[in-house]
């Protein structure tokens, strides 16, 4: 199972809250176009979690309405989700994208796919090493630095 928009939803303290009561406080930030907050709530559909439904269909649209908001994570989990569906176009275009915004995760995803794209160019192989360093040097995620 791949790493998703785990537990990124932490601008509220919401110990001591029923789950229907943190569900209720979640979808409101959700409608006030809360990337946070509905990327958390997509992770909840996809994993059948917090007394929700499991409904990954659902989480898949929170995840892009989250990535149009500017969610590195929400970006993070459809191209995780992407790329265990063998659509290795739409994972990359998404690992990028969060790349980009900083994500380290994903940075070692693109070097992974950079390194596995198998077009025997230099530069490709520069790249996916380039990235894979940078993801582990700024990484606080135990993954990556297994890794390497």
């Amino acid at each position: 199972m791949p790493v998703f928009c785990q537990k990124v939803w932490k601008h509220w303290d919401m110990s001591g809250k029923t789950v229907e009561e943190t569900n209720e406080e979640l979808i409101k930030r959700v409608e006030a176009n809360d990337a946070g907050a509905t990327c958390q709530l997509g992770y909840y559909y996809y994993q059948g979690d917090e007394g929700l439904q499991q409904d990954q269909e659902k989480a898949m649209d929170l995840w892009k309405h989250a990535a149009k908001l500017g969610s590195s994570e929400a970006h993070f989990s459809l191209g995780s989700v992407y790329c265990e569906g063998g659509e290795l176009k739409k994972a990359k275009f998404h690992y990028e994208a969060a790349a980009m915004a900083g994500h380290e995760g994903a940075r070692y995803r693109v070097g992974i796919m950079e390194g596995k794209s198998g077009n025997g160019e230099r530069r490709t192989s520069f790249e996916a090493l380039h990235n894979c360093r940078i993801s582990r040097q700024s990484s606080s995620h135990a993954y990556i630095s297994k890794r390497f």
